[in-house]
């Protein structure tokens, strides 16, 4: 009797571990098939906005070293990867298999473009860094915050709070990125309009606009840079891990953990249409897996994976102990033209014409008109930018290994849109000035006519 439970317990057993196997079995296979599916493909295309040097050949490196396919990554900020996309889209032509950016997504997924599909990886980020339908999850976190030189501002003296920004001390001594993004003025209008309301945050940013902050033509590297040169004191809107980048190599800087801070994030999408979806499905579960992210904060980027630390880990808001609000590439896209709005009532004043870095102009202009219509003609040469010819800057595929040609032209191409700027602003302030200026005689030219006879004269003297 006792033999028989016996065989029975064992017979009870081994179905039962065979059934946990059967359960298991289908994830594995899954795991499995992708990768050798993958490898079938042989390469991906990544569409990125990272740095190359500082973060893409590490992660590429890490990826071909652990599976053997060949990434070609190519670099370009979220609207000129958008635009990009959307062209090889409409012409049949997709290059991409797979893409990251700010705001790279929103476009790309209301015309159907992109994949509806995370790796399982994806179940250990919280709900605030991945799309709740499923398209995009953040592969890095930009923390965006205030930095300072603390040559000019003494540890311990530096604006702690966004009433503290109001000090007439500060007047004439902030910059920040004068462009519409969310590491610029919009991005931080934004947040202050979603932290006070509309009705208080209008009149916290008319006082603020009363400081003259200095709108400048660069990102937020090139703000910090100018800030830590000494031009300004205190840098608006930067990235806080620039801060600590640049502090690591002797700077004068450090950044302010200021409530709220601005988190915007980098996702990671999948094309629906992707030449190699294998191979990108699988990039992109490498991007986001544990392994992965230790890469990107190798890098000094600040991973999205919660359980992956910075290299400073007080860069993070939960670490740091600072709130923040957390912007989705939707919202992102939401805000910042509303908060532009607000930018053009409230900034547009004095600091563009307080900017030292417009090109063409040797000293700070003293006329509002001016500085709008220099702006005016920027924006005609970038409508000139956008006639630029596609062949150049988009490749045709059997040119992607060719790294050093594709980027040779895509140089021109930029070399040849910002002398179209240059050439219209400079001619519309020329025009300006002239108008100003007491018309000057002009000795009228000679008539066609005449020069003949002249010359005729001459030669029958001779």
């Amino acid at each position: 009797m006792l033999g028989w439970r016996t065989a029975a317990a064992l017979r009870i057993a081994v179905c039962g571990i065979a059934g946990l196997l059967a359960s298991a079995s289908p994830l594995a296979a899954a795991d499995a098939a992708l990768i050798a599916a993958a490898k079938r493909e042989g390469e991906v295309v990544w569409y990125t906005t990272q740095i190359v040097s500082q973060l893409v050949r590490p992660v590429t490196a890490a990826f071909e070293k652990k599976y053997g396919i060949r990434v070609r990554a190519t670099r370009a900020n979220a609207t000129e990867t958008a635009v990009k996309i959307l062209n090889e889209a409409k012409a049949g032509r997709l290059q991409a298999d797979i893409f990251d950016g700010t705001t790279t997504v929103v476009p790309l997924k209301a015309e159907g473009h992109v994949l509806q599909w995370l790796p399982d990886a994806a179940k250990d980020y919280p709900a605030q860094v991945k799309d709740p339908q499923g398209y995009w999850i953040a592969n890095n976190l930009f923390v965006i915050t205030p930095g300072y030189n603390t040559a000019l501002i003494p540890r311990g003296k530096e604006p702690r709070t966004l009433q503290d920004l109001l000090n007439p001390s500060l007047r004439g001594k902030m910059a920040w990125n004068g462009f519409p993004t969310s590491s610029g003025g919009g991005g931080f209008i934004g947040t202050v309009l979603t932290e006070m309301g509309e009705e208080k945050g209008r009149a916290y940013l008319r006082e603020l606009g009363k400081q003259k902050i200095a709108n400048l033509r660069g990102s937020a590297r090139e703000v910090l840079d100018q800030t830590i040169a000494g031009e300004y004191a205190l840098a608006l809107q930067i990235f806080n891990h620039h801060a600590v980048i640049s502090a690591k190599k002797g700077a004068p800087v450090d950044w302010i953990p200021m409530e709220p801070a601005t988190v915007t994030l980098s996702t990671l999408s999948v094309l629906a249409k992707a030449p190699h979806l294998n191979a990108a499905k699988l990039l992109m579960d490498f991007i986001i897996s544990q392994e992965g992210q230790e890469v990107f904060a190798k890098a000094d980027y600040i991973p999205a994976h919660p359980a992956v630390p910075a290299t400073v880990p007080t860069l993070k808001p939960a670490e740091g102990k600072f709130r923040a609000h957390f912007f989705s590439p939707e919202e992102t896209e939401d805000k910042v033209p509303r908060g532009n709005e607000v930018f053009e009532e409230c900034f547009r004043g004095f600091g563009l014409l307080a900017c030292s870095s417009w090109p063409g102009l040797s000293r700070p202009s003293t006329s509002h008109f001016e500085a709008k219509t220099w702006m005016l003609g920027t924006r005609l040469g970038m409508t000139e930018e956008s006639s630029c010819n596609q062949s150049e800057c988009t490749p045709h595929p059997r040119n992607l290994p060719s790294g050093i040609a594709r980027r040779g032209r895509q140089n021109r191409c930029r070399r040849r849109r910002r002398a179209t700027a240059r050439r219209i602003s400079s001619a519309i302030l020329r025009n300006i000035r002239r108008s100003r200026a007491r018309p000057i005689p002009r000795r009228p030219r000679a008539s066609m006519t005449s020069a003949m006879s002249r010359r005729r004269s001459a030669s029958s003297a001779s």
